[in-house]
């Protein structure tokens, strides 16, 4: 009975505990991250212009666009960040893919095309020079 409770406060409890993934791993917490919300699938351009507002480096190069915590391919149509230079990617609604999780058999799921709370998807654009990026 000991070696079962040593084992447990050893081994079972720590993995339990320090096991879990949040799905934010991809997250550099050092660094901001714009939000753009996509409602319809569809090929998506963001202005020069709009990018200007924001503080991104004048290098595009660093850029990188996440959804659901993986990079997604983008192409920018220049180096420089100019008011005419614009940034597209192909952006997708949301569907039912989170709400998996709230059914302990994700084939009972109601439709797996739609999400029960928004169609809205969120991107994420940030720069890191220290990875790869899919600029295309």
């Amino acid at each position: 009975m000991k070696k079962l409770l040593i084992y447990c406060l050893l081994w079972v409890i720590p993995t339990l505990l320090f096991s879990q993934n949040y799905c934010n791993d991809w997250i550099n917490f050092a660094q901001p991250y714009y939000k753009i919300k996509v409602a319809e699938t569809g090929i998506y351009r963001i202005s020069g212009e709009l990018l200007q507002t924001i503080d991104l480096p004048q290098q595009t190069e660093g850029w990188q666009l996440f959804h659901r915590g993986e990079q997604v391919p983008f192409f920018i149509s220049d180096n420089e960040l100019y008011a005419d230079t614009y940034l597209e990617f192909f952006g997708e609604k949301n569907d039912g893919f989170f709400d998996t999780q709230l059914y302990p058999n994700p084939e009972g799921q109601l439709h797996p095309d739609f999400s029960l709370f928004t169609d809205t998807a969120v991107y994420y654009l940030t720069w890191d020079d220290s990875e790869d990026n899919l600029q295309l």
